[in-house]
């Protein structure tokens, strides 16, 4: 996949917090995995675990980080960003300009 979708919080702040792992990480990945994929508008995606949070026994950041990977992005991905306003994800265009081949979502 030669394209990808990055989500992740967010941050103003630069202070950066670690939490003991939790085993419940991959479980809350796999419900968010779940509700993307059900109505995903392109159909041919993989939705990984990427991060901190997806490494067992490692202290994190207690943010679950997605990224998704398309075979190609289409030029008007305003389809993609209504999908994931239902899904309360807040599009931030703001990185369009540093990494304009991958779209970053956080979750409100």
């Amino acid at each position: 996949m030669s394209n990808a979708i990055l989500f992740n919080s967010y941050q103003q702040s630069m202070t950066i917090e670690l939490s003991e792992y939790n085993p419940e990480w991959t479980t809350m990945f796999d419900t968010e995995k779940n509700i993307i994929s059900t109505s995903f508008p392109i159909h041919e995606v993989i939705i990984e675990h990427i991060g901190s949070t997806s490494i067992p026994d490692l202290k994190a950041k207690p943010i679950i980080d997605i990224m998704l990977g398309l075979t190609e992005l289409p030029v008007d991905i305003s389809p993609i960003v209504n999908y994931f306003k239902t899904l309360g994800y807040e599009y931030i265009a703001e990185y369009d300009f540093i990494i304009p081949e991958r779209p970053f979502f956080k979750k409100t």
